[in-house]
């Protein structure tokens, strides 16, 4: 499972808080991969937001911090 930016309190940073994935939306998929059919092996699952605005501004903001 590779979860992009989660809203957990391990995900800290100045964003907007309604652009991260929610928890729950993860668990369902675990669920999903976990009661998939036996027809079915799902080696790896990555879930991303579906916005992604925010972080592509704070990208900005620390190339040009860093130089």
């Amino acid at each position: 499972m590779f979860p992009g930016p989660t809203d957990t309190p391990q995900f800290q940073g100045d964003v907007d808080r309604s652009q991260l994935i929610h928890p729950a939306t993860v668990a369902r998929a675990i669920v999903n991969a976990i009661t998939a059919d036996d027809d079915a092996q799902l080696t790896e699952i990555q879930i991303r937001p579906r916005q992604e605005h925010s972080w592509k501004k704070n990208r900005q903001q620390l190339r040009s911090h860093c130089g």
